[in-house]
């Protein structure tokens, strides 16, 4: 087994999670900042959680949460599946698990991923979906900074 490359590690609660996409966003502007958990690899030493902002991601997010072999916390970023909030229960899912995790950030619902075909053209072409990488590589950097602060 070998290390994975890049900082943080992208490991899906469930099936289309939503981590390839989260994993573009992040290395549209820095390549390697983030790379997708692979079988036969170590994660990094900082895991990012991906799942979508449903009941059914919360509940497999808590389960994967609640079995967490690492010493480090993980963080929890979670997709927004539809333009609306997150449904009570899934609020109510996430709040039960987050004193596991060291922090909670979400990917808001973006039209442009849906609509252009790829994350390269949507980052190209559209300000919301620029805004939301630089914003998610911003809160990961910040939460990496403290966490080699605080060590």
């Amino acid at each position: 087994m070998h290390q994975a490359t890049g900082e943080w590690t992208l490991i899906g609660a469930h099936h289309q999670a939503g981590t390839s996409t989260l994993a573009a966003l992040l290395n549209h502007r820095q390549s390697g900042f983030a790379v997708e958990f692979a079988a036969g690899t170590l994660p990094a030493k900082r895991v990012v959680i991906v799942a979508r902002s449903t009941p059914d991601g919360a509940e497999a997010a808590a389960a994967m949460v609640t079995d967490w072999p690492l010493p480090t916390r993980p963080v929890l970023c979670l997709v927004a599946d539809v333009p609306f909030p997150a449904s009570r229960l899934t609020r109510h899912r996430i709040k039960v698990i987050s004193p596991r995790l060291s922090a909670v950030i979400g990917l808001p619902y973006l039209f442009a991923l849906r609509n252009l075909g790829s994350v390269a053209a949507a980052v190209r072409h559209d300000r919301k979906t620029t805004h939301a990488a630089r914003g998610l590589q911003r809160a990961l950097a910040r939460l990496a900074l403290s966490e080699d602060t605080s060590s």
